[in-house]
């Protein structure tokens, strides 16, 4: 139980450290320039509601002495220690190792997503880590998308298409998950910061602006939508 609460406290406190060196804005030209994929800044305030959930959850796991599954404290602690190397690997141009941390960064956010969405978990650790996995998951299609610009990747495809890429694929995850766990908060996570990144690349670039916002109002809508079985455990 000692070694489950240390786990958990350096989970959220290289989570915090992270997010206080949080890259999104402050990449070095000429890397910076050419990314569509970049939201406007509101998106950051996700990580508000996110540190009150995730101090709510701590507290009350610590003051009900709630035991966890070893699968899910290794997952949550993995993925933020991965997530804060990945920060500090990009501030310091370590790109090649920044790929292979948003790999394993995957890997772990889709093994916690399954574990913290069992029948047996309370409901605010299901709140709590589907704004986690979510939130996490679209930072991960932003670095993915930024090593395309990194690695001029534009002899495949251009940077606006590689972008629509990747927000389709967001879409198509974040569906699923709506209807197969019955998760109305991960589509809105992902509306939300596909709106923001409407909202950066504006009217200059109409095509993509216009699919990002209709891929936002498909995912609201998804909300809305009845599944049409019944939803699954993970």
């Amino acid at each position: 139980m000692v070694i489950q609460r240390i786990l958990l406290a350096c989970s959220f406190l290289l989570l915090a450290s992270a997010t206080l060196f949080f890259p999104l804005y402050h990449f070095k030209e000429p890397s910076y320039a050419g990314q569509t994929f970049l939201p406007a800044t509101y998106v950051s305030y996700l990580w508000i509601a996110l540190f009150a959930l995730l101090l709510s959850w701590l507290i009350r796991s610590f003051h009900l002495n709630l035991y966890f599954p070893r699968s899910f404290i290794w997952s949550f602690f993995a993925s933020s220690f991965l997530h804060f190397l990945l920060v500090v690997c990009w501030q310091m141009e370590l790109y090649m190792t920044s790929t292979v941390c948003v790999s394993l960064l995957l890997f772990f956010l889709v093994k916690l997503y399954g574990v913290s969405h069992r029948k047996r978990v309370s409901s605010l650790a299901k709140v709590t880590f589907s704004l986690y996995v979510s939130w996490i998951g679209m930072l991960s299609f932003f670095y993915l998308n930024f090593l395309v610009v990194y690695y001029d990747w534009s002899a495949f495809l251009s940077q606006n298409v590689w972008t629509f890429v990747f927000l389709v694929v967001a879409a198509l995850i974040s569906v699923t998950i709506r209807f197969r766990f019955d998760d109305r908060l991960f589509p809105l996570v992902c509306a939300w910061t596909m709106i923001g990144i409407a909202i950066y690349t504006g009217l200059s670039q109409m095509l993509l602006f216009t699919s990002t916002i209709l891929l936002s109002i498909l995912l609201i809508s998804s909300v809305f939508v009845k599944p049409l079985t019944e939803p699954q455990q993970a």
